[in-house]
């Protein structure tokens, strides 16, 4: 099985937006479902592991 590079409920962004914070609800292979971090109850969207990185505070 392959490992995953980030994990269930880690905060992360897209790369092309990296202001929009995100948090991983599921992981498939190499695909993350993941929700708007303040608005969990819109529904999750799909993202391929090269289209985000992991969210640093700054």
């Amino acid at each position: 099985m392959e490992e995953q590079k980030y994990r269930i409920g880690e905060e992360v962004h897209e790369i092309s937006n990296p202001n929009q914070r995100l948090v991983i609800i599921r992981a498939t292979g190499k695909l993350y479902h993941c929700k708007y971090q303040e608005d969990m109850d819109k529904p999750a969207i799909v993202y391929s592991e090269k289209e985000i990185k992991a969210y640093i505070s700054r």
